[in-house]
């Protein structure tokens, strides 16, 4: 499978390490843009949302630098997705874990943004894999970004996960969460037809 990746600084670090996993398991990286400082805003903004026309999968790590915390973010997300290839088969890494001693203000801005992120991607047939659990220790001084061990660490933590997203595509995602919430449906209505029989009794 070809793919393209696309980040922002934490990228810079993270892509190199997963472009050689993925080269190892078979997969062509023929695109590697990472931007420090942008958003999916910016790179749509700059015309730069966009990967090769041969590329079957993208992997996203973008979400560091959003700013704006209100449901808008879902359209600048939207956007972004549109002009990578909503068709494509996508991964979202979300951004990582600031340290709050230092970073407060942007650790609170990652956490908002990864929540965000979580619940907006699934729905639109897109991986979503949340960093926070692998970017807990190892930042550098400025509380953000991280030292080589803390990026190895990343990297090799988010290496399946991203593979298991290139492998589904997002018709088989989205039929998953159709059926899941299909059979949920069902229980619900099975549970309340049987607590009203119990009650007739």
């Amino acid at each position: 499978m070809k793919v393209a990746l696309i980040g922002d600084s934490h990228s810079q670090a993270l892509f190199p390490r997963l472009r050689d996993a993925l080269v190892q398991q078979g997969y062509q990286v023929i695109s590697m843009v990472s931007k420090p400082g942008w958003g999916a805003k910016r790179f749509v903004d700059e015309g730069m949302a966009t990967v090769p026309q041969e590329a079957e999968g993208v992997v996203v790590a973008l979400g560091g630098n959003n700013h704006n915390q209100t449901s808008d973010y879902g359209g600048q997300i939207d956007r972004f997705i549109n002009a990578i290839g909503a068709d494509r088969r996508i991964v979202w890494i979300g951004p990582a874990t600031s340290d709050m001693g230092i970073a407060g203000d942007t650790g609170k801005r990652h956490e908002w943004t990864a929540d965000f992120l979580s619940g907006a991607l699934p729905s639109r047939g897109i991986k979503f894999i949340d960093s926070r659990p692998f970017t807990q220790t190892g930042h550098r001084d400025d509380g953000v970004h991280f030292t080589a061990a803390g990026y190895d660490h990343w990297a090799s933590s988010v290496q399946k996960p991203v593979m298991l997203g290139l492998a589904i595509s997002p018709l088989v995602r989205q039929a998953g969460r159709i059926g899941i919430y299909t059979l949920l449906g069902l229980s619900t209505i099975y549970g309340i037809y049987w607590l009203y029989g119990r009650i007739k009794r």
